[in-house]
């Protein structure tokens, strides 16, 4: 009988501990790292705490885009590619792309590396794929 409150003060110290411990980490600022040597000036970051990439736009026409990503800690260029759209993208163009891009990563369900966007009003996922050949970069040397 007398161990049921002490059980029952650990427990509740432990959950408002946690609660505690997650609002900081969900709320506490960050900002994206430093720019690695080697990564232009351009280039923008796109991506969260975990990770993510440098994105450089290089040239855009019409549907096309060539981007250069970057690796986040090194700068190590990843890919360097025309991208288009998996359908044709309403809105994106060479003087805002940089505010429809989320993150670029390698898509398991697509077989292929892409670079994810906000989604539509369609509810729909849309994304960029590159045209290849690529012009370099280690991913595509992986996968060429």
């Amino acid at each position: 009988m007398e161990r049921k409150p002490i059980i029952v003060a650990i427990v509740l110290i432990l959950g408002i501990g946690i609660v505690i411990l997650a609002k900081w980490f969900f709320s506490s600022s960050w900002n994206p790292p430093e720019k690695p040597a080697g990564v232009p000036d351009s280039a923008k970051w796109f991506g969260d705490r975990d990770g993510g990439t440098w994105i450089e736009l290089v040239d855009a026409e019409d549907d096309n885009f060539r981007f250069r990503i970057y690796r986040d800690w090194d700068g190590e260029l990843l890919m360097d590619a025309v991208f288009t759209g998996s359908r044709p993208i309403p809105g994106l163009s060479g003087e805002n792309w940089h505010e429809k891009i989320v993150y670029y990563e390698y898509s398991a369900l697509l077989d292929q590396f892409i670079i994810k966007l906000k989604d539509q009003l369609n509810d729909q996922s849309d994304y960029l794929i590159p045209v290849f050949p690529a012009y370099g970069g280690s991913d595509w040397e992986k996968i060429k």
